[in-house]
């Protein structure tokens, strides 16, 4: 469902509205600290956001198996059915639905690319959720909104509106369009669009640095 332009930013708008007040400051969290430390609290923050990214897209993946239960199927090969319908020629009336190019399919296994695809949402997830709490530990009062208003942007102009050389180049920085797999290259010759490799190390980075930043501020961190 990520690799459709539509349902995936339903999907990402969803999951930003559930991360935007991260981290949670209720009013039993003073007890809480009384008997741990600040760096436990920090870890568990961390913990909770990587369960709530999966927890999140495992609904989405069984929501989608209940709405096409009964055509489930299941197989680590691309069908022949699907090959021919994801190569039928638009001058027949037949029209293509499908976000991902045929080259997809030349380079990788059905199993390989629902694979990538869960990769890159978990990674994605967790970069955005990460950087969301650190923008609320640097700065309290701060739009928890904005890390993920700015991603869905971004999103936007690189794969919709597509104006001007800036939507390419967006694509390498733009976390959210990298879930779909139709926007990355599946062959190191493609210079236009971000291969998988450097999908998942530019995403690293963004989990990384919030992690690293989190982790010197939480000394000084106030709850309050």
């Amino acid at each position: 469902m990520t690799n459709n332009m539509y349902t995936s930013f339903a999907i990402w708008i969803g999951f930003v509205l559930i991360i935007c007040d991260i981290p949670y400051r209720d009013d039993g969290v003073y007890q809480y600290l009384l008997r741990t430390s600040r760096r436990s609290w920090l870890w568990g923050q961390i913990v909770y956001i990587v369960a709530i990214t999966v927890i999140y897209f495992a609904y989405i993946f069984l929501l989608l198996l209940l709405l096409i239960v009964p055509q489930v199927t299941f197989q680590t090969a691309w069908t022949t059915t699907f090959v021919k319908m994801i190569n039928a020629p638009f001058g027949y009336g037949i029209s293509n639905y499908f976000s991902f190019p045929v080259s997809v399919m030349r380079q990788t296994t059905a199993l390989q690319l629902f694979g990538r695809c869960i990769v890159l949402c978990m990674m994605i997830g967790m970069a955005t959720g990460f950087l969301t709490m650190m923008l609320h530990m640097l700065w309290p009062s701060g739009p928890g909104i904005a890390i993920g208003g700015i991603g869905i942007a971004m999103d936007y102009w690189a794969t919709v509106v597509r104006v001007g050389v800036t939507s390419k180049y967006l694509l390498f920085i733009s976390p959210f369009s990298m879930s779909r797999v139709g926007n990355l290259s599946t062959t190191a010759f493609n210079r236009v669009n971000p291969t998988f490799s450097y999908a998942c190390l530019f995403l690293a980075g963004m989990i990384l640095v919030p992690l690293a930043v989190m982790n010197l501020k939480i000394g000084r961190y106030d709850y309050s």
